[in-house]
């Protein structure tokens, strides 16, 4: 339960990545939302990538544990191949779901995936009832977790979209992705905004500061505040940006009546506030510093 938002801006120079910061229990309303929960992960060298989730944090989270261990395995190669990466992701999902799946045996029938792949069951082979409940239990059992990749890798770009056990989505143009309870709220912002592939950093940031906060009005209380966003370049790695800074609360009060963001499209004055707020992300947990660069 979030909301989640994955853009690409500039002809895919800059990757920009936003998730509110709400934990909730929709189960049991009694309980109240913590609004201080990490949605968001880089991943490791040399991915300048970051990953938004939604869903059960208690699965996503080893999901990214998973992910990054695969992403490791090839971070060496000489040569890093979009299909590399699409198969870190699905095998990322794979050991996820396959967990859940054994753990379900497990409790229901007390024998574990691989003694049901097998058909050793414990007290004796594995009969045409078991086996087919096996195969109802594997085709039931949820991955209720939705993740955005994006980001670059040796300067190529990597924009994914994997929900549930859906098929893993690529996005190109216009190059936006939403996950979370919040989604379809978010996605109605960026649609009558225009957001797409060649919208300028600054326009771009606009847009998705504007969804994130339309996400906030999901009537079930599902989704809290983002506070900043993961912003990625192509050269420059990656970086962060204040969404309650004085130039984007300035920005959503200036245009918030206008009908279009066009004149922030090729605005100066704009991309220079845009550089100057733009704060380095280190993995290496010194303090961040300004941008020396932009493109």
């Amino acid at each position: 339960m979030t909301i989640g938002i994955g853009v690409v801006a500039e002809g895919g120079r800059w990757v920009i990545l936003g998730s509110d910061m709400r934990a909730s229990w929709p189960k049991n309303p009694k309980l109240s939302p913590h609004d201080e929960c990490g949605k968001q992960w880089d991943l490791p060298s040399p991915f300048d990538c970051a990953v938004s989730v939604a869903g059960i944090l208690s699965v996503a989270q080893p999901f990214v544990g998973d992910l990054s261990s695969e992403l490791e395995k090839i971070g060496s190669m000489e040569e890093i191949q979009i299909g590399h990466v699409e198969n870190a992701i699905e095998q990322a999902r794979f050991l996820t779901h396959r967990r859940r799946v054994d753990w379900e045996l497990r409790a229901s029938y007390c024998f574990t995936l691989d003694e049901w792949i097998t058909g050793k069951i414990p007290g004796g082979k594995m009969n045409r009832l078991i086996h087919d409940a096996g195969r109802a239990l594997i085709a039931s059992t949820p991955l209720p977790v939705e993740i955005i990749l994006g980001g670059f890798v040796r300067g190529k770009l990597l924009f994914y979209k994997a929900s549930g056990k859906r098929q893993l989505e690529i996005g190109s143009s216009p190059a936006v992705f939403v996950i979370g309870t919040g989604g379809e709220l978010a996605m109605d912002v960026l649609n009558k905004r225009g957001q797409h592939v060649d919208c300028s950093l600054p326009r771009s940031l606009l847009h998705v500061a504007e969804a994130l906060e339309a996400a906030e009005k999901e009537p079930r209380g599902t989704v809290g505040k983002a506070k900043r966003l993961f912003v990625v370049h192509e050269a420059d790695g990656m970086g962060q940006f204040d969404l309650e800074s004085d130039l984007m609360v300035g920005w959503k009060k200036a245009y918030a009546a206008k009908p279009s963001t066009q004149s922030l499209q090729e605005h100066p004055i704009a991309r220079t506030q845009t550089t100057q707020q733009l704060l380095r992300y280190s993995r290496r947990g010194e303090r961040p510093r300004p941008a020396s660069k932009q493109s």
